[in-house]
């Protein structure tokens, strides 16, 4: 499975980390130059985005084109899957054995998150000593997951231009993008550099307002199957299935 990391050149010690951390892990590493939002003028943004778009600062505009780059990369190598990491992540000591068994498991149009999700649906989907795969009902974060090809170029079609930000994990569930799913117990989390964001802008209150009225057009945009799909869903879940929310 090859591994893609995505870094800002400048960005030295986290790279220099990432190195470190892939080598004692046995992960042979590939570093993608992350897109720095802030250097696209207005007209490059608005050529590169819908004209309805919740991506509305230089930093998560670059975080989505970075993760989109790194799905083209897939489709135009016709690589078959891969594990997408940002750089202030780490993952556990058996890292490698468990993303072996993910790469003969894993299904041909899935994501597997390796972080936490915030709710799940307590239906396992694959089995791996000690570890298992759920269905995410709430999730987010795009530090650490593993991609197919048929995924990833489902991915592209769908975020491009650009116009959501790139962990809306369950809308890409609904809209039938791909399966997505996480690994119990987590696979990965956050290191120390996390809290060190190079996507600022997003805390404001008039931000927060905005962007909140922004989804609602979004949602309110979708087909009118997948509405209904998405209703059919939450039903079957609380008649069959149990939900588990994770703090």
């Amino acid at each position: 499975m090859r591994t893609f990391i995505i870094n800002l050149p400048e960005s030295i010690s986290r790279r220099e980390r990432m190195i470190k951390h892939c080598k004692e892990i046995n992960i042979e590493p590939e570093f993608i130059e992350a897109i720095l939002g802030r250097a696209f003028s207005i007209e490059e943004v608005k050529r590169k985005s819908r004209a309805l778009t919740e991506v509305r600062t230089p930093g998560e505009f670059g975080c989505a084109l970075s993760h989109i780059s790194i799905y083209k990369k897939m489709v135009d190598e016709k690589i078959s899957v891969a594990l997408i990491l940002e750089d202030d992540v780490s993952l556990n000591e058996n890292a490698r054995d468990v993303l072996d068994m993910i790469e003969n498991k894993i299904s041909s149009d899935e994501i597997i998150l390796l972080n936490s999700a915030k709710q799940y649906l307590n239906r396992p989907i694959h089995k791996m000593n000690g570890y298992t795969t759920y269905p995410i009902i709430e999730a987010d974060l795009t530090c650490s997951y593993v991609i197919t090809l048929a995924a990833a170029e489902s991915m592209l079609k769908f975020l491009y231009p650009v116009w959501l930000a790139a962990d809306r994990w369950p809308f890409f569930r609904e809209n039938n993008v791909a399966k997505i799913s996480f690994i119990n117990p987590p696979l990965s989390n956050l290191n120390e550099l996390s809290s060190e964001t190079t996507i600022n802008g997003r805390d404001s209150e008039d931000y927060i307002s905005e962007n909140s009225i922004i989804w609602k057009k979004i949602r309110s945009q979708r087909p009118w199957f997948t509405k209904i799909k998405n209703i059919l869903w939450k039903l079957v879940i609380k008649k069959y299935y149990k939900v588990i929310k994770l703090s």
